[in-house]
């Protein structure tokens, strides 16, 4: 078959009416394919077909019915059942978390302490757009017992997306926790906070900018600052400083920061920076920030 133009109408001739229709069968063509499909269709290449179709059709299952009962059903049982590749099993449980509603948040909740830790990480990711009281307390849990540090970290993450009842103090304390590994702990609760858009989270975060922590713990408290009080002077000024921190990634980060706030007093910093600093990457950023500043109305 041979596709012009942008739609191709065909004909396939069989003795019978086909349960269903794949094209690109093993996913050869770098692109997104999709094409309507009943609800019993996609429901059996889900159950049926090989890997590639049976991840498009959990995707197109959410997308196109998701208030189904039949396809939160069908999603839940592919999350459930271990014999499923877990990238199946993954998208299954973010499906899952599109499609919403209590059946899909049982589902989820159940499949939180399931054995394989990168099903656990996409339900901890899922929960957080379900939003309801057993999701939170399954994220909850997660991020006080999950001994695998990134599933801990989605489930923080996702409570802060919920913004639930609780959830800045319970995240709050989660800072104080240790990592094996990059301060992951400290690194998802940071960003969950950074949902909640809370001035009175200046402090908190203002903490982490120091070069004490890791680059990308840094960027996501300046993340969590910005959100919380972008009006806040002392913001600028702290990224001013930054902005010839030592560490190259903190400095790209809070220059480009910088001109986000779109205050005129920066631009003759900024290009000053861009103007005398050696590095190319540097000074194409500060140069791009007051641009933009000065695209923009005076403050």
């Amino acid at each position: 078959m041979e596709l012009k133009g942008w739609s191709t109408r065909a004909s396939l001739p069989a003795d019978t009416r086909p349960r269903a229709v794949v094209f690109d069968k093993g996913n050869w063509l770098i692109c997104e394919i999709k094409f309507e499909r009943s609800a019993d269709e996609t429901v059996y290449l889900l159950e049926k077909a090989d890997l590639a179709a049976r991840l498009r059709a959990a995707r197109q299952l959410a997308e196109d019915y998701p208030r189904r009962p039949e396809t939160v059903r069908t999603l839940a049982r592919v999350l459930g059942d271990a014999r499923n590749h877990w990238g199946l099993r993954q998208e299954a449980a973010m499906d899952l978390g599109r499609a919403g509603g209590a059946e899909a948040g049982k589902a989820l909740v159940l499949a939180s302490t399931d054995p394989d830790r990168r099903v656990r990480r996409a339900v901890a990711i899922a929960l957080g757009f379900v939003a309801d009281g057993e999701s939170a307390a399954a994220l909850r849990k997660l991020i006080e017992t999950d001994r695998a540090e990134d599933v801990a970290g989605a489930a923080e993450i996702s409570l802060g997306r919920m913004r639930g009842e609780g959830a800045k103090d319970f995240l709050l304390r989660q800072l104080s926790r240790d990592s094996r590994y990059w301060s992951s702990i400290r690194l998802g609760a940071l960003l969950g906070l950074t949902y909640l858009k809370d001035p009175s989270l200046v402090p908190a975060f203002r903490s982490y900018t120091d070069s004490r922590w890791e680059a990308d713990l840094r960027s996501a408290a300046l993340d969590g600052w910005l959100a919380a009080a972008p009006e806040d002077p002392e913001l600028a000024r702290r990224l001013c400083e930054l902005a010839r921190d030592r560490n190259r990634q903190v400095r790209l980060d809070a220059i480009e920061k910088l001109g986000s706030l779109h205050l005129s007093a920066d631009v003759k910093f900024l290009s000053d920076l861009a103007e005398a600093d050696p590095d190319p990457d540097i000074s194409e950023k500060a140069r791009a920030a007051a641009e933009e500043i000065q695209s923009f109305p005076k403050k």
